[in-house]
């Protein structure tokens, strides 16, 4: 979560997200707070409680690329303007 003035970008690569009893992926602002946002490539976000990927808040985004979100709670969700963004397949990208 950012509620400062600086933005926050993460990057999930080659990894599981797996058994939270909360979100798995959650980014999150406060209204007027900096921008934060989730890069999640070729990776798996399983078996949480909440949301597999939340994104919450208008700053909040979460890019999604070659990767399975699957049995979690709940599975792709956003609230208050946050915004989740598939990243279409590109030929010959591993």
């Amino acid at each position: 979560m950012t509620d400062g003035t600086g933005s926050t970008v993460v990057q999930v690569r080659h990894s599981a997200v797996a058994g939270s009893l909360g979100n798995g992926i959650w980014a999150t602002t406060n209204p007027g707070g900096s921008f934060t946002a989730f890069v999640v490539d070729r990776s798996a976000v399983l078996a949480n409680a909440g949301s597999g990927i939340l994104a919450q808040g208008a700053n909040a985004l979460v890019h999604i690329g070659s990767s399975t979100v699957v049995g979690n709670g709940a599975g792709l969700n956003t609230a208050s303007g946050g915004q989740i963004l598939l990243i279409p397949e590109q030929p010959g990208h591993r």
